[in-house]
């Protein structure tokens, strides 16, 4: 990124971690970049992924039990926080990662914000409004629902792509750049409007989640915390599974 001189500069999404070529182009960028990781619990961050595409119309309730009847579906895969984390650390020193647990965010923010302020140099004076809730899940919703689902189905179905029909179409598609197209229909869709039933819905995607799921994530923690030691013991705060 550039920037005026001694000013600092930054970017955030929680798609780098799964990412080992970004990591790796993020460090040869920048040998001197610093890493901030917020980390929640495993079977919040699944729960709210869902609803996330939930909310955006790229899910209905019916997908929502379909994926979770899976035992290895995607959102548990990126709840499995071992991995990514230990890639993490092969790219970047532990000096350079500052790793905050999302209840410490939510329990004292001004504390948190001392934190981040300390490890990336910057003077504790610094103030700024942390009660205002800004890109809160539960403000995202669509203009037209049935939009954001066609689209997510058109871009993600295999079985779709095995029809020759479509073969053909994704064919042309894929010259003239048709998935941008898409992608962008489903971004202008996509609006900031609170859904109707929020709390139902989370509660019904909590509720989905198997045992043998969170006992999954429970037991990848245990390999975690051998990168971050501060992980709440209760995690995941609803799983049936207890360690020594």
């Amino acid at each position: 990124f550039m920037c005026e001189k001694n000013k600092i500069i930054g970017d955030f999404s929680p798609g780098y971690i799964y990412n080992e070529p970004a990591l790796r182009r993020i460090k040869e960028h920048n040998q001197k970049v610093k890493i901030i990781l917020f980390i929640r619990d495993p079977v919040d961050r699944m729960v709210s992924h869902i609803m996330l595409r939930y909310q955006n119309g790229t899910f209905t309730k019916k997908d929502i039990k379909r994926i979770l009847l899976e035992s290895n579906n995607s959102f548990l895969q990126q709840s499995k926080y071992s991995m990514y984390i230990d890639t993490l650390f092969r790219y970047f020193s532990k000096e350079d990662i500052l790793v905050v647990i999302f209840d410490d965010l939510k329990k004292d923010p001004q504390k948190v914000l001392n934190r981040i302020l300390n490890f990336i140099g910057i003077n504790k004076n610094y103030s700024m409004n942390l009660q205002k809730v800004v890109n809160s899940g539960d403000s995202i919703g669509t203009r037209v629902p049935i939009i954001n689902h066609i689209v997510y189905n058109l871009l993600s179905s295999s079985k779709l792509r095995n029809i020759s029909f479509f073969k053909y179409l994704y064919f042309i598609g894929s010259k003239v750049g048709i998935g941008k197209i898409l992608r962008s229909l489903k971004r202008h869709n996509t609006i900031h409007k609170k859904t109707k039933n929020n709390n139902e819905i989370r509660s019904y995607i909590r509720k989905k989640v198997t045992s043998q799921q969170k006992n999954i994530l429970k037991l990848d923690l245990v390999n975690t915390k051998k990168y971050i030691s501060e992980i709440p013991e209760n995690w995941p705060v609803d799983s049936n599974l207890f360690l020594k």
